[in-house]
């Protein structure tokens, strides 16, 4: 798990890859876990090249949180073995949302699941992670 600030890229370049477009959309509503709270947004990318998708928003009611280094991120991309991080950007007051990169080649429907976690978890007296699904819709150049 990486902490804030940092990035992972994950690439799968096969020789020849169909391009056309990605679509996110939430599978499900906000979901909340303790003061933490997550909302899956839409996005859309390419299939031909790695792309940078803003997943999710995020909350935390906790007004001793101050320092956005305390959260972790893991998406897991729903394409198979891949998986990654991406960077915790602050939107405002006790709100974040995170970006990722991917490389999606595969055409189809795929569901991927990001996981927000606060750490150091033993401190708190709640669960201290909150996941949300999104709908990946893969599409072949037309």
């Amino acid at each position: 798990m990486l902490s804030a600030g940092a990035e992972a890229r994950v690439y799968v370049e096969p020789a020849s890859c169909g391009g056309g477009a990605v679509r996110f959309s939430p599978a499900g509503g906000a979901r909340r876990s303790g003061p933490l709270s997550i909302r899956a947004l839409a996005s859309t990318g390419r299939a031909d090249r790695s792309s940078t998708y803003t997943l999710v928003r995020f909350s935390d009611r906790d007004p001793e949180v101050t320092n956005v280094n305390l959260y972790g991120a893991y998406v897991n991309w729903g394409d198979g073995p891949s998986e990654g991080a991406g960077t915790v950007l602050v939107t405002g007051r006790r709100s974040y949302e995170l970006r990722a990169t991917h490389f999606y080649c595969e055409r189809g429907v795929h569901t991927a699941t990001v996981t927000i976690t606060k750490t150091p978890a033993a401190i708190y007296h709640y669960d201290a992670s909150v996941s949300a699904r999104l709908r990946v819709t893969v599409a072949s150049r037309r």
